[in-house]
């Protein structure tokens, strides 16, 4: 019997265990409780426009996603609408991350896509206070869309953006995702010089009376803050100091111009009167994106000073002054070929304080010379800092040293004037030679010196300024007289006893001011830096606006040549950025006025 009971016992066990695995069995096939109500839904939210979101569900899941986006900004919002589509698709929700830059319509895709949601659950979707706030945003909307910054394609096929588009710029007030404040209040696109001269070199150029030629191939941009480092405190150089402000107002003061004040001035309650717009602008628009380090936008830099200025770019002032001055203005004009009579005939003649004077014909002197290729850097000493009066080339000729040799110079000797055939002279200090040399040359990048730089001889100075690269040379008189009866430039000073351009920093295509590049591309900025007879020590660059300054090293050069330094960034959300960037010399001067220019990141 209890065998019995014992074998019943093991059945009825065995027949619940079977049972069991059975319910679970049936459990684990119960069909999900659906999420949603199958089928397509629509929502509208607010972006920079209206922004249709279409969401199709099946019972449990998001199966596709549709946006018109047709409204927003080309190159941000509808740039967007991919990869919106792709983060809905991917959390199957509407917490999404959003698009960097594109903040404003990434805003209205999630709140779109929630309210499709809501509705495919069979939630009430909330109203917008019966259309008040969708009104208030309307207009901002509209305002935005009818003042958009202006896009322009120049002349060498560049698109830019002068004015930057001012999306989260941060405002405590915000009716909407844009005020259009830079182009609705400022009118900042109908403002500065490049709102009416696309290159102010060109304008200058193009004028009745012969300024300057300050043109470059290397796309350096004029900007009246330059016109003011030549035309404020310039004795010897121009007529009149501080003298630009009445010039400027009397040229604009014609029938052809038809702007205001405003085209041109700033006025701020802070004191400082009227400023001129281009020296402020940045300190004042909104939607310029400040970096304080440079990691933040994979900065890399990188210098070197191999750069060399071909023949038909090497800078000529053009002053019309002295006799020779005309002679190669002419013959520059009408293209006249080198006249090799001249060359042939050409003399130098070594005198002053000197044991041997002597006088050798041009032949003669490059038979019996030492010939020497040396790259030396030309700046101008009226280059306003960061100018295209500048000029690296590869010179062959004669050592002055050589020359001085030759004529055995006396012990008491203390200046050298290097004097052109029409009696212009420029001092060199014969301390300055110590650690240094000049060159009378024949030959700039290979070919015969051009009229306009003073064929047949030029005088090159390693570290000096271009006023002492005499032209025509055919004298070189040795004098004992004090250096200080002499003024030697070495760049240009300004009234309080510094300089305009020592060091300089110049930037290459700045002319592209504003230029559009697509958010994730690396950007290079180039340029030059340069400071007469002090080496170039560190290059310094800010890209928020001078508050703090990020210093790169520059060694292993000489002061011969320019230093040309690159400075590449990636940035990481769309906006404008300006970048600042100043010299550093070995005797601790810094760049008066750093060069600058701004770009436009935008979606691609």
């Amino acid at each position: 019997m209890k065998n019995a009971n014992k074998a019943l016992h093991k059945v009825f066990l065995l027949m619940l265990m079977i049972a069991v695995a059975q319910s679970l069995t049936a459990c684990g096939n119960t069909p999900e409780a659906p999420i949603y109500t199958a089928g397509t839904y629509t929502a509208t939210a607010k972006g920079m426009s209206d922004i249709t979101v279409t969401v199709s569900v099946d019972a449990n899941k998001i199966t596709s996603v549709e946006l018109d986006v047709s409204g927003e900004t080309k190159d941000i919002g509808q740039a967007a609408a991919d990869k919106l589509i792709k983060q809905v698709m991917d959390a199957q929700s509407s917490e999404i991350d959003g698009v960097s830059g594109a903040t404003v319509t990434s805003d209205a895709v999630s709140k779109g896509v929630a309210d499709c949601l809501a509705q495919a659950k069979g939630e009430d979707v909330k109203t917008t206070y019966d259309g008040a706030i969708d009104k208030m945003y309307d207009t901002m909307a509209k305002r935005a869309e009818e003042h958009a910054p202006e896009v322009r394609t120049l002349t060498n096929g560049v698109q830019i953006q002068r004015t930057p588009t001012e999306y989260n710029c941060g405002v405590y007030h915000s009716p909407g995702a844009s005020i259009s404040f830079n182009t609705y209040y400022l009118k900042a696109d109908s403002r500065g010089c490049a709102a009416c001269h696309e290159d102010l070199a060109q304008t200058l150029k193009d004028m009745d009376y012969e300024h300057v030629d300050l043109t470059s191939n290397y796309g350096i941009a004029v900007t009246v803050n330059n016109c003011l480092d030549c035309h404020s405190y310039s004795p010897w150089y121009v007529t009149e100091t501080y003298g630009f402000g009445s010039l400027i107002h009397s040229i604009h003061d014609a029938d052809s111009f038809t702007g205001s004040c405003w085209s041109c001035h700033y006025a701020s309650g802070d004191g400082k009167d009227m400023q001129l717009w281009d020296s402020v602008k940045y300190t004042v628009l909104r939607g310029i994106v400040s970096v304080d380090n440079p990691e933040n936008v994979s900065a890399e830099f990188s210098y070197n000073q191999d750069l060399l200025t071909s023949t038909d770019n090497i800078f000529d002032y053009g002053w019309l002054y002295y006799d020779n001055d005309y002679y190669r203005y002419g013959m520059t004009q009408i293209d006249a070929p080198l006249d090799e009579d001249t060359f042939n005939n050409w003399t130098l003649t070594v005198s002053g304080t000197v044991d041997n004077p002597f006088t050798i014909s041009l032949p003669d002197l490059i038979k019996e010379a030492p010939a020497v290729t040396k790259t030396i850097t030309m700046n101008c000493t009226d280059n306003y800092s960061g100018g295209p009066l500048i000029a690296n080339c590869e010179v062959t000729g004669v050592s002055l040293k050589w020359l001085l040799e030759k004529a055995q110079i006396k012990p008491s000797s203390t200046v050298i004037l290097p004097t052109s055939s029409d009696g212009f002279a420029q001092p060199i200090y014969l301390s300055f030679l110590e650690n240094r040399d000049a060159y009378v040359v024949w030959e700039i990048n290979g070919e015969r010196v051009s009229y306009a730089n003073g064929y047949p001889l030029q005088l090159w100075l390693e570290g000096g300024s271009a006023s002492v690269f005499i032209k025509e040379i055919s004298d070189i008189i040795v004098t004992d007289e004090p250096e200080e009866n002499y003024y030697m430039y070495l760049g240009w000073e300004t009234e309080d006893g510094g300089y305009y351009n020592k060091p300089g920093v110049g930037m290459f295509n700045s002319v592209n001011e504003g230029e559009i590049v697509s958010l994730g591309q690396s950007y290079t900025f180039s340029g030059y830096a340069d400071a007469f007879e002090q080496k170039i020590t560190a290059i310094e660059v800010s890209l928020d606006n001078g508050t703090t300054w990020t210093s790169y090293p520059v060694t292993g050069t000489t002061e011969s040549k320019w230093v040309i330094w690159n400075y590449t960034i990636t940035p990481t959300e769309v906006g404008a950025y300006v970048i600042q960037v100043r010299g550093v010399t070995e005797d601790g001067l810094v760049s008066r006025s750093p060069a600058q220019m701004m770009i436009n990141v935008a979606l691609s």
